[in-house]
């Protein structure tokens, strides 16, 4: 028994000889952890600014690709839109300018003014007994017909030419034509008024106003008489063609080259 417990306390006196890891060893640990998680945060944030730098690269592009667009379409719009002598005209891509507005209108929408064939002043009525150019004591025509077989407004008697000066006048019935045949025309109302869209072969437009007296007057006579006094031709609002008696009262729509 001596010898038993003399062999017990020995074994309890006797120093633990176990190996354990050097403290270098730990602190190389730590600091291997603590290195990861430190290149993952920045791994983390790198990938965050290369989005963020992505994306603002990507709202740069687009917003110069947006200001290249409306540099593009100002300068497309200067060409085909502007001003002669005051009043503002539209290139439809046809053989002339077409204004934007009527005669005696200051708005795309506005009737304007209507006048008799020939004459530049309004009326209260349009008949034969007060026509400018018309003997009512024998019932003939004194310009425009046998007398001189002018078929064509003279600048002076032509109302776009006389009221808005430079280059403008009234349409023939040829550039009537041209609008009618190589325009796409569409019924729509513009700020509550009925009319007709006019889009040019370019894409560009005009508002005819569906004007109360029927049509649009051309600057040239008609094939077509009545009572052997030729009549007008003029252009529907909708782009109709029609003629009519050269008395009658109608709105006006200028050109010019």
């Amino acid at each position: 028994e001596k010898e038993i417990l003399r062999s017990t306390q020995n074994d309890k006196e006797r120093p633990d000889n176990t190996p354990k890891p050097p403290f270098s060893k730990k602190l190389i640990t730590i600091i291997s952890a603590v290195a990861i998680c430190i290149i993952a945060v920045l791994f983390g944030i790198k990938s965050c600014d290369d989005r963020k730098a992505a994306e603002a690269e990507a709202q740069r592009t687009k917003a110069i690709a947006e200001q290249q667009r409306l540099a593009k379409e100002e300068a497309e719009y200067a060409r085909t839109h502007g001003k002669i002598n005051g009043h503002e005209y539209v290139d439809l891509g046809l053989s002339v300018k077409w204004a934007t507005c009527n005669v005696g209108a200051s708005t795309p929408e506005g009737y304007g003014d209507y006048y008799a064939w020939g004459e530049t002043k309004e009326k209260d009525d349009y008949y034969w007994s007060n026509y400018k150019w018309y003997n009512c004591s024998d019932g003939t025509m004194t310009k425009y017909c046998r007398v001189d077989y002018k078929t064509v407004l003279d600048p002076n008697d032509d109302v776009a030419h006389v009221k808005w000066g430079g280059s403008w006048r009234m349409p023939t019935k040829a550039e009537q034509d041209e609008l009618r045949a190589k325009c796409t025309w569409s019924d729509i109302t513009q700020n509550g008024v009925k009319g007709c869209k006019v889009t040019g072969p370019n894409g560009n437009s005009i508002f005819l106003p569906a004007v109360s007296s029927g049509g649009y007057w051309s600057i040239s006579l008609c094939d077509i008489d009545f009572d052997g006094i030729r009549l007008v031709c003029f252009l529907g609002y909708n782009g109709s063609d029609g003629w009519g008696s050269r008395c009658s009262g109608r709105a006006v729509r200028p050109v010019s080259e």
